[in-house]
């Protein structure tokens, strides 16, 4: 019996190397601007767990949202000193309107990648604290409590900068979000729901509660008691519920309607998208076109910004920012310009 158990644990630690070994090799964030979109695009892939993030993932996703900083802080400079109709710029001069966050083959995330937690145990390991917590960039010799520390302070704080950002940001939900995936999309300003996407904060499920900030900024979107059902129940829910209780601003089904159709692409058109990993979009061209019905094209980001910031507290910092701004003043004449046509 002893023997049998002892070649069980074995088979199944080589299983979890095995199955850590192929994250570590195809798990990846990437941040690149979408010309079809208009858009920075963050792209989640680790195809061997439906988009779970181990350390490296979470790593770079802290990196792309500092990235966004400074992009955003530039735009900010240029309002700053009156040029409100500037946009934000990418490398290469690419410009896009806002930030779209989403995850690769149909999948959109399904929290940490449980297998880079094998083998740890709850206590630290005695030569980590030996030693200083040495060994816990790569793993070394980590508990549970230490990652979980490290992953909770990381997380927590990257997707509260993202929110924070001036660009506006949309989740694009293709697939499963579960767990800490279903706290990733709220992060973002907005939520695109795709056909057959489904949601579910599974923590209690898995003996633990949210860690990467999301039952805060669950209670602000849907409300006090409807987050409590939605972590306490740990139910699924699909678009139209979601939509009801706020989590969804908009689906893929619903392209195409009001007489909405997309506007015309560049010579690229729907094959290449310069920026786009291997010069290929990365987006469905549904959820695509979807994220631009949802934004207003004729609003200047610098006034979708101000918007955000007044939501933040300084309503009257934010709209001082803007009005009298050179975007405002375009505005004013398109107006004065339609109406001389008019003849009013």
């Amino acid at each position: 019996m002893r023997a049998r158990v002892a070649l069980q644990t074995v088979a199944r630690s080589a299983v979890g190397e095995a199955r850590r070994r192929a994250s570590a090799q195809t798990a990846k964030v990437t941040l690149t601007c979408c010309k079809n979109a208009k858009a920075r695009v963050i792209t989640l892939q680790n195809p061997t767990s439906r988009n779970a993030m181990n350390r490296a993932m979470m790593v770079e996703l802290e990196r792309a949202v500092r990235t966004l900083e400074q992009e955003g802080a530039a735009a900010a400079d240029a309002w700053a000193a009156g040029n409100t109709s500037a946009v934000f710029t990418a490398g290469r001069g690419l410009e896009y309107r806002s930030v779209i966050l989403h995850g690769a083959a149909g999948a959109f995330c399904s929290g940490a990648d449980l297998s880079a937690l094998e083998g740890m145990r709850g206590e630290p390991a005695a030569r980590g604290a030996a030693n200083g917590g040495a060994g816990l960039a790569d793993g070394g010799g980590e508990s549970l409590r230490e990652f979980g520390r490290w992953m909770h302070s990381t997380m927590t704080g990257a997707l509260g900068r993202l929110r924070a950002l001036p660009q506006v940001s949309v989740s694009l939900v293709e697939g499963p979000a579960v767990g800490g995936g279903a706290e990733l999309m709220t992060a973002t300003d907005l939520r695109v729901w795709g056909h057959g996407s489904r949601a579910r904060f599974a923590q209690a499920s898995m003996g633990v509660s949210p860690g990467w900030g999301g039952a805060a900024r669950l209670r602000a979107i849907v409300g006090e008691q409807a987050a409590r059902h939605l972590l306490l129940t740990g139910r699924w829910i699909g678009a139209e519920e979601a939509s009801a209780a706020g989590l969804c601003d908009a689906s893929t089904e619903e392209d195409g309607e009001d007489g909405w159709r997309p506007g015309p692409l560049d010579a690229a058109g729907e094959r290449s998208c310069p920026g786009c990993v291997a010069g290929t979009c990365s987006l469905d061209a549904s959820g695509r076109r979807s994220v631009a019905r949802l934004l207003p094209d004729d609003a200047p980001v610098s006034a979708l910004a101000a918007c955000k910031a007044s939501l933040a507290g300084d309503e009257s910092a934010a709209f001082l920012g803007v009005w009298g701004g050179r975007a405002q003043q375009g505005v004013l004449d398109r107006v004065a310009a339609a109406r001389t046509a008019d003849g009013v």
